[in-house]
Order: C-alpha cells, then structure tokens, then sequence
C-alpha cells in the first residue's frame, strides 16, 4: 500500500515542480530549458531527489542548476500550498544528462540510417 501512495506522491510531485519552474520561479539565471525527469521520495517521506534535465549550454546549464537549488525552498512551499498532505519531504535537486543523452543517440540512429540507404 504505502508503495502505491510513494509512487502516486512522486507523479504528483514531477507534475507540480514542473509546473512551478515554468509558471512562478522568475530567476534571471534560469535560462535553461529544465525538464524534470523523475522524482524519487523516500519511503518516510522525509526527503525527495528531483532529477533534471536541461537543455543549453554548459553555462546556462551550471546557473539554472543554481537557480533551482536555491529555490528550493521557496519551491517546497508553493508544494504545501498545493498538495494535499501533511508533509512536504526536503527537495534534493539533482542534475541528469537525459535529454542529451536521447538527441545524441538519436542522431546516431539518423547517421546510421542514413549510410544504409546510401549503400543500398
């Protein structure tokens, strides 16, 4: 049971965070185009590691980060404000190549199929 309540909480949390970096955090260093890819609570509820992804380049990437991270805060209790339970977990933000890494393989696939059609 509590794992079904765990996993319910992390989708609701990944739709809220996003909603919130793009609706109500105004940092000039949030240049970034940041996409929360997962979240993961803790079973006790006592912390949740928000995994990002983000597209940029390495500066933009390095302030956004600093911009979410010190936010964080303000980001937890826009949370309370929004959700319905009794415990907003401590946010841990952390940083994922994701996106990256998907466009890179996915032009490699492009590049592949590319030079099977020009040898066939």
């Amino acid at each position: 049971m509590k794992e079904k309540r765990v996993e319910r909480l992390n989708n609701e949390f990944k739709r809220e965070i996003s909603s919130i970096l793009s609706e109500e955090i105004k940092d000039p260093r949030l240049t970034a185009i940041v996409s929360i890819v997962n979240v993961n609570i803790t079973n006790d509820l006592s912390y949740a590691d928000i995994h990002v992804s983000m597209l940029g380049d390495e500066k933009q990437k390095k302030d956004s980060l600093a911009a979410i991270i010190n936010s964080a805060g303000y980001i937890r209790k826009l949370l309370g404000q929004r959700m319905m339970i009794r415990y907003i977990p401590q946010l841990r933000f952390k940083y994922n190549d994701y996106i990256e890494q998907g466009i890179r393989i996915s032009k490699l696939i492009d590049e592949v199929n590319k030079d099977s059609k020009s040898t066939e």
